[in-house]
């Protein structure tokens, strides 16, 4: 006659799957992520109902690759989208797990950088699984802010590195670097402060990140060595000073008397120091000087 009747709690209720979904008197209660089926029976007629827990179609986040430091934390979002366009922040009620602990471990989205390397983060919720591909300490690409260095002896210049990620962050690790030099003896370097020691050329390298990069540095680099006098004529007894003048690669000039090295072809007739001349004998001696790579001579007649 079209008369309806509500017999919900009369009827049998019974659940495809107890451990996903119960059911009793028509109140459903999840128990955990999965599908179930539940069907009442009221005087040999059934009704089934499709139940899905804690399900969705598919998993969303904001990024994908996640490019730490060392110690760093970040926390990750996952959002699952149901069928209809649903969103749901699913974060803390997904399962979370690394292949690689000893380089970052994860708690309900929250993930810490242990050590150098890479591992995979996977979110799984319901049927559903997401991953995060995450880097520690990894550099693409490693740039230094100088191709190449001249200095002079005596000089300090910080050589800044940037590394860029796979995310496409910048960030300077300079002090972080890996630093050393081809040859110290010509210059030293300390969380990218270079030291100009003495004359010659050397490598500077950084490394970072499985990446490595190099600045040529050469320090006392010259133009010209030229001395005030090219020629003198003395008296055996006599004095005299010669200056010794550097002339470097920027057009800056210097003193480099004491530093530089002399020597006389005939020490009987003349010897010299720093410079200064002494006549010995009758005749004539060469005096050389030598510094930074460089030559040149002076006449001596002592008469």
């Amino acid at each position: 006659d079209g008369r309806k009747e509500d017999v919900t709690k009369d009827a049998e209720w019974t659940s495809s799957a107890e451990d996903i979904a119960s059911v009793s008197k028509g109140t459903i209660t999840g128990k955990a992520a999965g599908k179930a089926v539940i069907t009442a029976t009221y005087n040999g007629k059934k009704l089934t109902i499709n139940v899905q827990v804690g399900l969705v179609d598919r998993l969303e986040t904001d990024s994908r690759v996640i490019a730490l430091g060392a110690q760093e934390t970040k926390q990750l979002k996952v959002t699952g989208v149901k069928s209809g366009g649903t969103k749901t922040d699913v974060t803390k009620d997904a399962t979370w797990t690394t292949s690689n602990v000893k380089v970052v471990e994860v708690s309900e989205g929250l993930i810490k950088a242990n050590a150098s390397g890479k591992a995979t983060i996977t979110a799984s919720y319901g049927k559903q699984t997401i991953t995060f591909t995450v880097e520690v300490d990894v550099a693409q690409k490693i740039e230094a802010d100088a191709i190449a260095l001249s200095l002079k002896s005596g000089d300090q210049k910080t050589i800044a590195i940037v590394v860029k990620s796979s995310d496409g962050k910048e960030k300077d690790v300079t002090t972080q670097a890996e630093w050393k030099t081809s040859n110290y003896r010509v210059a030293t370097v300390k969380k990218g402060q270079v030291t100009a020691i003495s004359y010659g050329k050397a490598n500077i390298q950084a490394k970072f990140g499985g990446k490595v990069i190099s600045v040529p540095v050469d320090v006392d680099t010259l133009k010209y060595l030229q001395t005030d006098e090219v020629a003198l004529t003395l008296k055996a007894g006599q004095l005299a000073k010669v200056t010794a003048t550097a002339t470097y690669k920027d057009e800056s000039e210097k003193d480099v008397s004491k530093p530089a090295v002399w020597s006389s072809s005939r020490i009987i007739v003349a010897t010299v120091k720093d410079g200064n001349i002494k006549a010995q004998g009758k005749g004539k001696a060469v005096i050389t000087v030598k510094y930074a790579g460089k030559m040149t001579k002076v006449q001596v007649t002592v008469q």
